[in-house]
């Protein structure tokens, strides 16, 4: 018995076919390169859209100005000096919240932030970290003991730093790719040895040594991405690399 399977055959999506950068299945719904590799002997005649990662809608909150207060009310979080408010904002939109120098936070805040897994990151007033304050967010002991196992024992350390690294590096790798506009050649080929290099680092401390490289070259390609506004140069201050 003969089956006819021709309605399962991918749809040919439109050129100008609208790309939902929320959507679960951003990864795989691609028009234009779908449109491209289908139709090869038709180049298209505009560039392949950039893809944008998805936004994460929880953002961390920075208190900085000395002698304020995070308070709580309800599902806000409220920010207070001298018992004026100066600001509300929604536990759901909160990923972090960083403390920098005096500046207090109330046991019922501190209680419900730590509670739904909102670390609280304490600084001093020029910047420098002291402590985190997390939640009992897993509870799951037997991870925990292997996560220790695994951290006494160098070989396998070592092994999953390697993992860790180069994917960074190929991350990086790709933006510079999808994005930089001009010659990225000789960056595109760097990332690609120094990710090769990473995955046989011979120790923890050349591992570094490769991390640190990437770093500064990624970092010196990421800052041509970013345009001068009004006509003007802007120098691109970079934070740690992690």
């Amino acid at each position: 018995m003969h089956h006819d399977w021709s309605f399962l055959r991918t749809a040919t999506p439109g050129r100008r076919a609208r790309i939902d950068p929320r959507s679960d299945a951003q990864r795989i719904c691609l028009p234009d390169e779908t449109c491209l590799l289908q139709r090869p002997e038709r180049p298209a005649t505009n560039d392949v859209r950039r893809l944008v990662p998805a936004r994460d809608d929880a953002q961390p909150v920075y208190l900085q100005e000395q002698g304020t207060t995070l308070g709580k009310s309800g599902d806000q979080l409220v920010i207070k000096s001298r018992q004026e408010v100066l600001q509300k904002v929604r536990l759901i939109d909160v990923s972090q919240v960083c403390l920098f120098g005096n500046v207090q936070v109330t046991a019922q805040a501190l209680r419900e932030i730590t509670a739904i897994g909102i670390p609280v990151c304490h600084f001093s007033y020029g910047g420098w970290f002291h402590a985190v304050t997390v939640g009992m967010a897993h509870n799951n002991v037997q991870l925990r003991l292997a996560q220790f196992r695994t951290a006494t024992d160098a070989s396998r350390s070592l092994d999953l730093a390697r993992q860790f690294v180069a994917g960074k590096i190929k991350n990086c790798r790709t933006l510079v790719r999808r994005h930089l506009d001009g010659d990225s050649q000789p960056l595109l080929r760097q990332l690609a040895e120094l990710s090769q290099k990473a995955e046989s680092a011979a120790d923890a401390a050349s591992l570094l040594g490769i991390e640190g490289t990437a770093a500064r070259e990624y970092f010196a390609g990421f800052a041509k991405l970013l345009k001068a506004c009004h006509g003007e140069k802007h120098k691109l201050y970079i934070g740690a690399y992690r």
